[in-house]
């Protein structure tokens, strides 16, 4: 690790460049019901990062009370590390299909990408419930040009009647790879170019998807992804 930050190269989207003090970006989206989930996961990632003050996080939230910001944010600054806290209005997103413990909260990482500050040009979107090791590897994977990396879902892709369900549904043939979204690696100026976010929220209000926004992801960046190695999204 190269502690003089002014030679800190570290890889943005489609080249190489220098960044702030080469922060390292990370997204949550969370309400109130899994704000909790949410810090334990900052909380392992500050635990575990060399340099936790390289960290920047952005929590969206369509409603979430002065406590828990309170609290999350003091967990945050314990470490010398940034938040920020991103409030963020529905679009469409109650008419989504939800299931099971979910909430309309989960199509919100859909508008991240056009809603991070114009300085950001690659963020790593995390699900809440999920415990990490130092992330300066995961965010300094090379993208390989694409505007999405990911971890292969292989426990989709492993079942019959599952993975027989997406090639049927979604398009896909028995030798695609179907990623898994609780751990993206964004382009976020390719997102912004393309409109990915705008198509992926058209599919989801369109579809009820079985897995919900994953299946529009999935959908959007097909044949078109990164894999990423599967340690970073490990599912037992």
């Amino acid at each position: 690790m190269i502690n003089d930050r002014k030679n800190n190269h570290i890889r943005e989207g489609k080249g190489t460049v220098s960044q702030e003090a080469a922060h390292i970006y990370v997204a949550f989206s969370a309400d109130e019901r899994y704000v909790q989930h949410a810090a334990v996961a900052m909380a392992s990632i500050l635990d575990h990062t060399a340099e936790p003050s390289r960290l920047h996080f952005f929590l969206f939230f369509e409603t979430l009370s002065e406590q828990a910001k309170a609290r999350v944010g003091a967990t945050v600054r314990d470490y010398g590390a940034v938040i920020d806290f991103c409030p963020i209005e529905s679009n469409g997103e109650a008419s989504y299909y939800v299931s099971g413990q979910l909430s309309k909260a989960i199509y919100f990482r859909l508008q991240i990408p056009k809603l991070l500050p114009n300085k950001v040009g690659r963020v790593l979107y995390l699900d809440c419930d999920l415990l990490y090791a130092d992330i300066a590897e995961l965010w300094a994977q090379d993208m390989k040009g694409k505007a999405v990396a990911a971890v292969p879902d292989f426990g989709i892709m492993a079942s019959h009647r599952e993975w027989g369900n997406k090639q049927r549904n979604l398009g896909f043939a028995a030798g695609d790879l179907y990623f898994n979204s609780g751990v993206l690696l964004m382009d976020v100026d390719a997102w912004r170019t393309h409109h990915y976010s705008a198509r992926a929220a058209e599919l989801a209000a369109k579809n009820a998807y079985r897995h919900h926004d994953q299946d529009a992801l999935n959908v959007v960046f097909h044949r078109n992804w990164t894999p990423l190695p599967l340690r970073w999204n490990v599912i037992p």
